[in-house]
């Protein structure tokens, strides 16, 4: 069953549509609260509306997100922040939980289940605990609504200061050498300083301050810039410090001793003794090849030095980009980024990752003629597997509208059993702004950062119409672990760093010949450049993370004094003589969602690069056959079982941390590479 999708929806009657289904759900609770509890009447009716609801809640989501209409946008946000309201209200009901926790207390009943609707029993009586349902102190309860507001202030607080305290940096033309001609396009000049010489104004967003890190020939120039970028926001140290203490208040509430603990318990890593785990392996066999790789950029800086005539200093992060970037160019040749753009016309890209892909999972793809979509030329995609409709996927690959990434996939409605015995199927988008072509002499042609964007983002899509939960809670994204829920589309992205894979989903523009191996092999082969220093500051980051959230409230360090010394002997890069206050920026750190879980995205290369390596290659060679077992034990579960059990099944064996390490040039002796 396919029901057909409404795009065509109002501000007003998203926020009808949000308050029907929290009018509902509450109605339901109440019922169930009072009623004797069993599978059938206490999980099943609520698993049933929510099946309802969160296929309604994803589409406003998405509206929200690709709309040009800013009152569709401002509802659907509103929307978004009241169901989140109500979602907590209701996982903190005593009443409800009570009923829940004696269906979980049943054993001769939950024999009689299968395997997904026990595990749904589980997570309901799981995310209830973790709101307070089942503390029986009233004023426990009213201090835990008082610590997760003031938590929710603070995290506003700190994005909004992030937002607002816009820096501005006044630079002559000279003092930004080496920039591109497209970064002085329409730059916004001044007179400033003694010489009142015209200055090019450089701001602190993101865009302006990559872009100068990362071209600025100047040493003076770099640090200038560093130093303004990361001294902003200073206040926001004292919001995360009181962030850190009211969490260890919230969760020993909980019954926890520190915001790590509570926080891993949902994760594959269950707590932060496996998450350091995995740091600690990374830290130790990333430090050789990052000293070699800190060796080769300091001899770079030290040329550098020498020909202007200068005293070289030391090697800073104000340094890290500029150089690394001067280092890649080394490997490659100059002309390689623009002879590989030509391999990569936008429109035949997407539709051979599309015919890799379907021959990857054993389904076929169907244009549709004539469905709805929210714009005429989206293009929808029929997916079946053996003649049975799985899914569908709809590609706008010119939303200039949307909001979020310049390309990204979302689940329009989740698939689930319906009470009827039909299933209803998912629905997927991938959503791009790429330009439309001026005619059709002039492609639209994709650098291979796009391309690797698209290969990540269409896997994403098959993700979410490839998986056969039973319920909709666990067909979305927020049902797989955090350090999962990355792990599938990475794992495809790898794809794109294959010579074979490029050479299938490319074809130039003029000659329709594939990209050759050897201008491939190069790009493939530069990946590594620089690399180990990128990731042991994620290992830093990750491990400062667990550090400020697993400590026991008896260390005096504050946490911009604990950055500072971690990042100085597990960075290997200094950030210089100048204090920086960098932990202000970081909003990942304040956010409730993300505390103590930043190593999440690390693990998910660790693991995507492992599942790729062991079983999508095979001696050398693109190894399709691989797609069945990774659907089977990957993709289909969704959050039905647990997400380590299924990679482990596909892998044969436990997870390990050596693909990983041998794609960013580690010697790993034996084991397998992409």
């Amino acid at each position: 069953m396919a029901t057909a999708l409404q795009f065509d929806v109002d501000a007003d009657e998203i926020l009808v549509r949000s308050i029907n289904m929290i009018a509902k759900e509450r109605l339901l609770l109440d019922q169930i609260a009072t009623a004797p509890p069993s599978f059938a009447e206490t999980i099943k009716p609520l698993a049933e509306l929510r099946n309802v609801h969160m296929s309604e809640f994803a589409l406003i989501q998405f509206l929200g997100s690709i709309t040009a209409s800013q009152a569709v946008h401002a509802a659907s946000l509103e929307a978004e922040k009241m169901i989140k309201e109500f979602n907590a209200e209701s996982l903190a009901r005593s009443d409800v939980f009570q009923a829940v926790q004696a269906v979980a207390s049943n054993d001769d009943e939950l024999e009689l289940l299968c395997i997904e609707d026990r595990r749904l029993v589980e997570q309901m009586e799981l995310e209830s605990r973790r709101h307070g349902a089942h503390l029986d102190d009233s004023s426990a309860k009213q201090q835990l609504q008082t610590l997760t507001a003031r938590l929710a202030e603070l995290e506003q607080l700190f994005q909004q200061n992030i937002r607002e305290t816009r820096a501005r940096v006044l630079f002559t033309r000279g003092e930004l050498a080496g920039l591109p001609p497209s970064f002085f396009r329409a730059r916004e000049e001044c007179r400033g300083g003694d010489d009142d010489d015209v200055k090019l104004v450089v701001t602190t967003d993101l865009g302006d301050y990559l872009t100068l890190m990362q071209h600025a020939r100047l040493e003076a120039t770099r640090r200038a810039m560093f130093l303004v970028h990361n001294t902003r926001c200073r206040g926001n140290v004292a919001l995360l410090e009181e962030a850190v203490g009211l969490r260890r208040e919230k969760v020993r509430l909980l019954g926890f001793h520190t915001h790590a603990e509570y926080a891993l318990q949902p994760l594959m890593a269950r707590g932060p003794h496996a998450a350091h785990a995995m740091l600690s392996e990374l830290r130790t066999r990333l430090a050789e090849l990052g000293t070699g790789e800190l060796e080769q950029l300091e001899q770079l800086k030290q040329a550098d030095m020498q020909a202007m005539g200068r005293v070289y200093e030391g090697f800073f992060e104000a340094d890290r980009s500029y150089y690394a970037a001067r280092r890649l160019q080394q490997t490659r040749r100059a002309d390689d980024d623009d002879e590989c753009r030509g391999y990569f016309e936008l429109e035949p890209v997407v539709q051979q990752i599309l015919a890799l892909f379907q021959e990857l999972f054993a389904v076929s793809l169907a244009k549709q003629e004539g469905m709805h979509a929210w714009r005429p030329d989206v293009d929808v995609y029929e997916v079946r597997e053996a003649g049975v409709l799985t899914g569908h996927i709809y590609v706008d690959l010119h939303c200039t509208a949307t909001r979020g990434p310049r390309v990204v996939a979302a689940c329009l409605r989740p698939g689930y059993d319906c009470s009827d015995g039909t299933r209803q199927v998912p629905a997927a988008a991938l959503v791009a702004r790429f330009a439309r072509p001026v005619d059709s002499s002039v492609p639209v042609l994709l650098a291979h950062a796009d391309v690797e964007a698209l290969v990540r983002e269409l896997g994403r899509a098959f993700q979410h119409v490839l998986c056969a939960t039973k319920w909709a809670q666990f067909h979305s994204s927020r049902a797989l672990e955090q350090d999962f829920v990355h792990v599938p589309a990475q794992t495809l992205a790898r794809l794109a760093w294959n010579v074979e894979a490029l050479q299938r989903i490319s074809a130039h523009h003029r000659t329709g010949e594939p990209i050759p191996a050897a201008l491939a092999g190069r790009l493939v082969a530069a990946r590594p450049q620089g690399a180990a220093l990128d990731h042991l500051r994620q290992v830093f980051l990750s491990l400062y993370d667990l550090a400020i959230h697993n400590a026991d409230g008896e260390s005096h360090d504050s946490v911009d004094e604990l950055f500072d010394a971690m990042n100085a002997s597990i960075s290997l890069v200094p950030a210089g003589a100048t204090r920086t206050f960098v932990v202000a920026r970081l909003g990942q750190l304040m956010s409730e969602r993300l505390a103590a879980r930043y190593f999440a995205f690390l693990a998910a290369q660790v693991y995507s690069a492992d599942l790729f390596a062991a079983r999508f290659v095979k001696d050398g060679k693109l190894a399709l056959d691989a797609g069945a077992a990774f659907r089977e034990h990957v993709l289909r579960l969704g959050g039905s079982e647990d997400s380590m059990d299924g990679m482990c099944a596909f892998l044969g064996r436990q997870p390990s941390c050596d693909a990983f390490l041998a794609s960013v040039g580690a010697d790993c002796g034996s084991a397998a590479t992409e």
